[in-house]
């Protein structure tokens, strides 16, 4: 293995193997290592001086602003969240971070294991982006199940494309001070 050393800040590792792959360079890439501002960038075989220059460049413009990367498709987070509320205005329950739709992909569905008590008229979730500005980019209203159930959500926009946070909000709707919502896991399909 051959390998290629520099100091770079703000290295996004997907987008600079895909710069790498669809490049002129013929030698096959095995593995790009960073830590902090070094990158070390292994080859199985030792690059041309032509591919050496090409790889010099592909770091120099590293991030390309308006690179766009090939998302992952199929992935699936997984959150537990096991928690409750018994407000009737918007409650924080779990946060994920989204890396973006440039580096990981749109938000295919959203999953989430949840029930209300008996005494709420019905109960509401949200997925809200908290980086940029609280734009809601799924929402579910008027769920009334009272034992474990799992809840689709398919309707997604606005999605960011670079990382973000995302908040996950529930509410319930009607009932009593000591009736709750309960929301046990999210699972996140891309």
């Amino acid at each position: 293995m051959f390998e290629y050393s520099y100091q770079k800040e703000d290295i996004i590792s997907n987008q600079l193997t895909e710069e790498i792959k669809g490049s002129s360079i013929s030698a096959v890439l095995s593995c790009i290592n960073t830590e902090e501002q070094d990158i070390s960038i292994f080859f199985e075989t030792e690059l041309s001086t032509e591919e050496s220059n090409v790889l010099d460049t592909i770091i120099s413009n590293h991030p390309d602003e308006n690179y766009t990367l090939t998302p992952s498709t199929g992935l699936i987070q997984q959150i537990d969240i096991n928690k409750s509320s018994k407000k009737t205005s918007y409650t924080t329950v779990g946060r994920i971070v989204y890396l973006g739709s440039k580096i990981i992909g749109n938000i295919i569905e959203v999953d989430a294991i949840m029930y209300m008590d008996s005494g709420v008229d019905s109960y509401d979730i949200r997925f809200v982006d908290k980086t940029n500005s609280s734009v809601i980019i799924a929402e579910k209203s008027g769920i009334t199940n009272t034992e474990d159930a799992i809840i689709e959500i398919t309707e997604i926009s606005n999605l960011p494309s670079d990382k973000s946070r995302l908040d996950i909000q529930v509410r319930k709707n009607g009932g009593t001070g000591n009736t709750y919502v309960y929301l046990d896991s999210v699972l996140v399909k891309y």
